[in-house]
């Protein structure tokens, strides 16, 4: 993606999630949520509306929301203020393509994670299939350069197989994961993949049925 795609993107994403807020969790979430215990801690990276990020710290899980949208990131921090959650909630914009700026957080969150024998969740849903390919390297070689072993990886984004199905959402960027590559090279970074799984009926809405991936795996 060049710098003007950069921009045009960092625009739309502004104006959507100012449109779109209060939205429900995530059948992703969900998923999720079934396998955090109170020690968890779970970094929400590419948070957008953050709907996600506030139902895990609802739950008694404590959670940080990343994402690159100044917009989304001002909204979140403003409800987090009108909210009484029962676990720490908080919120910080990130370019993910500057990796001294995402190494900097990262480690900084291993610390505070540490001193307080919390156990990470690196959470990505529907982030990998709206970042470039130099994106998604970074974001891969800083989480295994920066986060320690048993922490988990849990990621849901479209496929090379959604490329052609219908789109609700279609003018902005988008690109399509190819699991035979992404797979193998997560492992490279020293992931060991508990499970994996892509197809259709995972997260449904107005009538899009989009082909996704889901993958679990472990920091070994």
């Amino acid at each position: 993606m060049n710098e003007q795609g950069a921009t045009v993107t960092k625009k739309y994403w502004n104006t959507f999630y100012k449109q779109n807020v209060n939205l429900p969790k995530s059948s992703f979430c969900s998923k999720v949520q079934e396998t955090l215990t109170s020690e968890s801690f779970v970094v929400d990276i590419g948070c957008g509306s953050a709907r996600d990020t506030f139902a895990f710290a609802s739950g008694g899980i404590d959670a940080i929301g990343i994402d690159g949208s100044e917009e989304a990131i001002n909204l979140n921090k403003s409800k987090a203020k009108e909210l009484h959650l029962p676990s720490e909630v908080s919120f910080v914009t990130l370019d993910l393509c500057k990796s001294s700026d995402l190494k900097s957080l990262f480690e900084e969150l291993k610390i505070q994670g540490l001193e307080k024998r919390k156990h990470f969740v690196l959470y990505l849903r529907f982030l990998l299939h709206a970042v470039d390919d130099k994106t998604e390297k970074t974001l891969l070689d800083t989480i295994s350069d920066v986060f320690p072993q048993g922490t988990r990886f849990a990621a849901e984004f479209r496929t090379k197989e959604d490329e052609q199905l219908n789109k609700i959402y279609d003018n902005h960027y988008r690109r399509f994961v190819d699991t035979d590559r992404f797979i193998p090279d997560l492992e490279s970074k020293g992931f060991e993949i508990n499970s994996f799984f892509k197809g259709t009926g995972l997260s449904i809405y107005k009538g899009e049925d989009p082909f996704l991936a889901r993958v679990f795996a472990t920091k070994r």
